[in-house]
């Protein structure tokens, strides 16, 4: 049996159906043969979605489970996750629970290489507006691993200028410091391109929602006309391929140690 994979996202509002979809799609496509999974993690939870297995109402922990009932011995956790934050090292303390052997595969961006490969992705939004400030929106975390949304506005910089501005919803760098940079900057029209994997709730709500400390309305506040994509990463050609590179590390590295194991049986 091909060892199984669990999709482990986080957080599904009913708009989200879409991205989930292809993702689950091109999964099949590129490893043939294993089982899919889907689940959510911390604090998500959302819809059925056209997955193999478990419907992904269903906790990690819970898919574990009913994987080690069918007789599976390991398996591959994805993180559908940016960054190795708080909810990344949550899934990683899941799986050390399980009742089989899971290798969690890392978030998307892990390495140099991911941050290139997410430029390239980006690269048509960017330059088709080319006499725009280009704001891109994250969710936010307080674990340390927060200096890599600065870092990532850094790398894109580099490619494309600096008219380029990466923000979150939550903690910092926060809605109340960059559109006043943006204006300082000289720029009249700003680009939202949601950093998320889905446009569902936090979109809706905390990037362009009607609320006065939504980022839309900051944004408006400035003087700034603003455009926004209202679509998530998980829609961006070539987005994907980031996601299963690490699905496929994972894979490799579970293969390397079971004919390590067999060997030195």
């Amino acid at each position: 049996m091909k060892t199984p994979l669990v999709m482990a996202a986080f957080g599904a509002p009913s708009q989200t159906h879409s991205p989930y979809r292809d993702i689950d799609e091109q999964i099949l496509r590129r490893f043939p043969g294993h089982p899919v999974y889907w689940a959510y993690s911390a604090r998500g939870r959302g819809p059925k979605q056209p997955a193999q297995g478990e419907a992904p109402s269903n906790s990690v922990s819970e898919v574990l489970r009913t994987i080690a009932r069918q007789g599976f011995k390991q398996t591959i956790v994805q993180a559908l996750q940016l960054l190795a934050g708080k909810e990344f090292h949550q899934l990683v303390i899941e799986c050390r629970k399980s009742p089989i052997t899971c290798h969690p595969g890392m978030p998307v961006l892990y390495n140099p290489g991911d941050y290139q490969k997410l430029a390239a992705c980006l690269a048509p939004s960017i330059l088709g507006r080319p006499d725009k400030a280009i704001l891109l929106i994250g969710h936010g975390t307080s674990h340390p691993s927060w200096v890599a949304y600065l870092g990532l506005e850094s790398i894109l910089r580099r490619r494309f200028g600096r008219r380029i501005f990466v923000g979150v919803i939550e903690k910092y760098p926060d809605s109340e410091t960059i559109p006043t940079e943006i204006v300082a900057a000289g720029f009249q029209q700003v680009c939202i391109i949601p950093l998320l994997i889905a446009t569902g709730m936090h979109y809706h709500r905390d990037i362009i929602g009607p609320a006065e400390n939504s980022w839309l309305r900051r944004l408006q506040s400035q003087g700034l006309e603003v455009e926004s994509i209202d679509q998530g990463l998980g829609l961006q050609p070539g987005f994907c391929d980031i996601l299963l590179d690490h699905v496929e590390d994972a894979l490799r590295h579970t293969e390397e140690q079971s004919f390590s194991a067999s060997n030195n049986g």
